[in-house]
């Protein structure tokens, strides 16, 4: 079985994590692998992915850099434009207050 057929074999958001982190651990012997793996299991993300960063050359680590600079600066702009929705909604709930208030008094 080719790598690319257990890469399909996984749910389609780990796809690219898979592509991405396949060359390197290719590389690793079994000890290692499994190591890591039960890093992952104990919820040792930080670990294991240092541990990973660790085994990658210049090259990929500039790619992985690029990468998470990407995937960071999508989470803050769908947090931006979370915040403002929120903003926004709290301004029409306090205008709506202040209408049904002076509605109240003017009767």
């Amino acid at each position: 079985m080719k790598i690319e057929e257990l890469i399909q074999k996984l749910p389609a958001e780990f796809h690219d994590l898979a592509r991405r982190y396949t060359p390197v651990l290719i590389g690793w012997g079994f000890e290692d692998l499994q190591a890591w793996v039960e890093q992952i299991a104990k919820g040792n993300w930080q670990t294991a992915y240092q541990k990973l960063v660790a085994s990658m050359d210049t090259e990929a680590l500039i790619a992985e850099e690029r990468k998470s600079h990407e995937i960071l600066q999508k989470l803050n702009k769908d947090n931006a434009e979370a915040i403002n929705l929120r903003k926004a909604i709290v301004e029409q709930v306090l205008l709506t207050s202040i209408l049904m208030l002076a509605k109240n008094i003017s009767e």
